[in-house]
């Protein structure tokens, strides 16, 4: 796929009536800025929106119309910080180089953010969908080895793709038509996840007041394993078992082809190796207490160091396990274990500790066939998602390339 935003001085031929232009000559670039956090005046009863990192980790969507934090007039007005009208296009520079936001309402940004006013040759929601659709050409543009970043100097090089406004409306209408079906099916899933803990509440009540009275144990006591994973370096060529790593699991799911292997010796990976119904645990960082159920694994397939594997008891099913992790009585406990320390993290005894409901099996296995149910719904869900994905990407080659030599 060719780029409809690149940094090169000589781009290919544009279809007819579409022409290459220095990204500068139509929009403006704006940096953005933070006003000093060692004045209170800055930011105490502020009411100015400012973009920033936060506001876009979880965002789904063209816009953002609403900030974790607002500085004040007096903060924007003593600093480099500028209030950007709504339709400015904001691209991430830093830590999630890449993702792009239009604003949704006048407001300042940080400085990990460029931001682009559109002239009138050229629609926001276009840029939106061109850069989204560059994110290749991104990545061989940024700088530094431990915080990457593509710095303004390249930034005022970008060349956009433009065609006549007739045409770029066309193109947004035709992306934001597929994305939409992409984020109906996303919610979708949310519903199915909810489905699930109403299920799990209302079969064994709120584990936080265990209204029912269910037998409570420590986790220790009625698992058959909790313990660590292997430290080993990840290599692209099968040398040995499947690596199950943290950055692995993504939106609760598992692509097993992409997993990477490890070099470790037999003893090792017989005591490492995983197999489904084991649910495995982030230890630090920000997923700190996050759980995944293998539902499925390769035959050979062990774990990182950096997750804890729990597998549960005879008196404990993996369906029940894995749902009772998602509930509020788990994350109150592991947010008390977390309390005071620097880095957030439990260790293997913490998790040991935990209290957990020890229902009746006979009640478990009938929660356990509504779960199948459920997470069978989930599934077929989450394939159509992967071929919507696979068709918007269609979608955005056809509409980039029209015109294009192949």
């Amino acid at each position: 796929m060719i780029h409809p935003v690149i940094t090169g001085d000589s781009p290919p031929a544009a279809p007819h009536g579409w022409k290459w232009r220095l990204l500068g000559d139509v929009a403006r670039l704006e940096s953005g800025h933070t006003p000093s956090r060692r004045e209170p005046s800055y930011w105490e009863g502020g009411n100015i929106p400012w973009l920033s990192l936060k506001d876009i980790r979880n965002l789904d969507g063209r816009y953002v119309h609403s900030t974790g934090d607002q500085p004040t007039q007096m903060g924007i007005d003593n600093s480099s910080a500028r209030v950007l009208p709504k339709g400015t296009v904001a691209f991430c520079r830093t830590a999630s180089v890449g993702k792009v936001v239009i604003l949704g309402k006048d407001m300042a940004t940080s400085q990990d953010f460029a931001n682009w006013v559109c002239g009138p040759e050229l629609l926001p929601e276009y840029l939106y969908e061109a850069l989204r659709a560059s994110s290749g050409m991104f990545e061989i543009e940024k700088q530094g080895s431990t915080h990457q970043t593509i710095y303004m100097p390249v930034l005022e090089r970008f060349r956009v793709l433009v065609p006549p406004l007739a045409e770029q409306q066309r193109i947004v209408d035709m992306l934001d038509k597929a994305d939409a079906i992409r984020r109906k099916r996303k919610e979708a899933i949310a519903l199915t996840d909810e489905l699930l803990r109403s299920t799990f509440l209302e079969m064994f009540g709120d584990p936080v007041t265990n209204p029912k009275g269910w037998e409570v144990r420590r986790l220790e006591e009625v698992v058959d394993l909790i313990d660590y994973g292997v430290t080993a370096s990840a290599v692209a060529v099968a040398v040995g078992p499947k690596f199950l790593r943290i950055t692995d699991i993504q939106e609760n799911r598992v692509e097993w082809v992409s997993v990477p292997y490890c070099e470790c010796d037999g003893a090792t990976a017989a005591r490492a190796m995983l197999r489904p119904g084991d649910i495995v645990f982030a230890r630090t960082g920000a997923t700190t207490g996050k759980s995944f159920l293998i539902t499925e694994c390769p035959d050979r397939a062990v774990f990182a160091s950096y997750l804890i594997r729990v597998r549960p008891g005879p008196r404990l099913l993996p369906a029940f396990l894995a749902e009772f992790f998602q509930s509020e009585a788990y994350w109150s406990q592991i947010r008390s274990m977390a309390e005071g320390a620097a880095q957030p993290g439990v260790n293997a005894s913490k998790l040991g500790g935990l209290l957990v409901p020890v229902p009746p099996l006979a009640r478990q296995r009938e929660m356990a066939r509504v779960s199948e149910t459920i997470l069978g719904m989930k599934t077929r869900v989450e394939t159509a998602i992967v071929d919507t994905g696979q068709l918007f990407e269609s979608l955005a080659h056809r509409a980039f390339n029209e015109g294009f030599s192949t």
